[in-house]
């Protein structure tokens, strides 16, 4: 009788998930969703990019310096800017060109191989190219979500649940917003994991130079997972076309007699200066868009040099420690592996908040292990929290309308996504860690079987 009994007894927690699991259940968290993604949508992505701002994208300086490097002009001085710039968009004189560089982040000084992918969209105006991006990006999201879906096996409910959560990831709405390229290359990037993940080789191989090339800390994270796990073809043919592609954009400056080196210093000084929309220093007074460790050191520590070093050697740490896991890890999900990775790359580098795009991929390894996860890692679900509100607009209205915080709003509250993706990063390598603790278990079992057996 106290067996029947036990027998009969389900856990609240597989009972609720048996519910969610059926057919009405489903429609109803989809009806709802939607109706919380039609908001979200209208409030923080393209609806809005389409109907408040007017002319200028995030898009528009590479547009504007992929036309001037394809006519043979130096892509990195302010006259070349200026005789390419669109009719449709106001064209600032050179003088307001350092106060573009303080409100904009105007001119980017991206290497020159990121032109060759934007020379289809520079062929456009500038109107149908800047509408193509965004139409593209819409695209490549929704094939991302498929992807990751198939590659981590959801089903059922977790399905839903995964395709639920992309579509509320507020980063995603914030480069959306922007219609900022980060966007494109953390597309290709997650795609040619999922193409990896069926071997689709040459297929993986174009995709990644496409994301370096766009988004050279995002890519580069990608070529060195895939070092690491000896995909020679691929990153062989990789590297060969980034390789190609460099050629090109400089034999093209080259052969137009172009001196663009002491303009491409000079632009990189304006986008780092002090006070501009990229400075991580509290004088940027939204600086709580970036999301790289040096803005929540620097309040700390007090010296720039001093985020610099602690950022940089902080995720050195993390990747050895990866390093070490990673090898020792077997057959660990994909997803947790690169998703490790991608979160500790996030850390020490330039990054705004739209580039935490990128945790999709640890975020559908977390839907898909969630039910299945120990009671001690639920806390986690919190460190998601900022990327899935709209947290960088609620800071941007109250930098606009208060004075400068006090020290506990500034290094904490004000820095919280900071800090969560700090966070995510030591979550993320402590679950890489105990997968390979796991695996070296599970080859000390076998050999001890083979052992006992001879």
């Amino acid at each position: 009788m106290e067996g029947a009994r036990t027998n009969k007894w389900i856990k609240p927690r597989d009972r609720l998930v048996a519910l969610l699991e059926t057919r009405w259940s489903l429609l109803l968290i989809c009806l709802l969703f939607a109706g919380f993604v039609g908001l979200a949508v209208h409030g923080r992505g393209p609806f809005r990019r389409a109907t408040y701002y007017k002319g200028w994208t995030d898009v528009l300086p590479m547009y504007v310096q992929t036309k001037a490097w394809m006519a043979g002009m130096d892509p990195y001085s302010e006259s070349s800017r200026l005789a390419v710039w669109p009719r449709e968009v106001y064209a600032p004189h050179p003088i307001s060109l350092e106060y573009l560089s303080l409100r904009a982040g105007a001119p980017t000084p991206y290497p020159a191989f990121t032109y060759v992918p934007l020379v289809p969209f520079a062929l456009l105006p500038w109107p149908i190219a800047n509408a193509s991006v965004l139409v593209l990006d819409f695209v490549l999201f929704f094939l991302v979500l498929r992807t990751l879906a198939d590659v981590s096996q959801l089903v059922g409910f977790r399905r839903v649940a995964w395709v639920a959560s992309a579509l509320l990831f507020a980063p995603f709405y914030a480069g959306m917003d922007s219609n900022n390229i980060a966007v494109l290359a953390v597309e290709c990037s997650l795609l040619a994991l999922g193409t990896d993940h069926r071997r689709r080789d040459t297929l993986t191989a174009h995709l990644l130079p496409v994301s370096i090339a766009l988004k050279p800390q995002i890519g580069f994270c990608f070529l060195v997972y895939f070092v690491w796990s000896r995909r020679w073809r691929v990153t062989g043919l990789a590297v060969a076309l980034v390789g190609v592609a460099t050629a090109l954009s400089l034999l093209r400056m080259y052969w137009a007699h172009v001196a663009w080196m002491s303009n491409y210093m000079r632009d990189s000084a304006l986008f780092f200066r002090a006070g501009g929309v990229n400075d991580f220093r509290p004088q940027n007074l939204y600086n709580f868009d970036l999301i790289n460790l040096q803005v929540v050191l620097y309040p700390l520590l007090g010296s720039d040099k001093a985020a610099h070093g602690v950022a940089f050697a902080a995720a050195g740490l993390l990747f050895l420690a990866w390093w070490v896991f990673f090898r020792k890890s077997g057959n660990s999900s994909a997803l947790l592996v690169v998703g490790c990775l991608s979160a500790i790359a996030l850390l020490p580098v330039y990054h705004r908040f739209y580039d935490a795009t990128l945790l999709l991929l640890p975020l559908c390894w977390y839907v898909a292990n969630f039910c299945s996860a120990k009671l001690s890692d639920r806390w986690s679900l919190l460190l998601w929290v900022p990327f899935f509100i709209p947290f960088a607009s609620v800071l941007r209205w109250w930098a606009s309308n208060h004075p400068a915080p006090g020290w506990f709003l500034e290094t904490f509250v004000r820095l919280a996504t900071n800090w969560c993706l700090l966070g995510l990063a030591l979550f993320l390598l402590k679950n890489l860690y105990d997968a390979s603790r796991d695996q070296g278990m599970r080859l000390n079992a076998v050999q001890a079987e083979i052992a006992t057996r001879t």
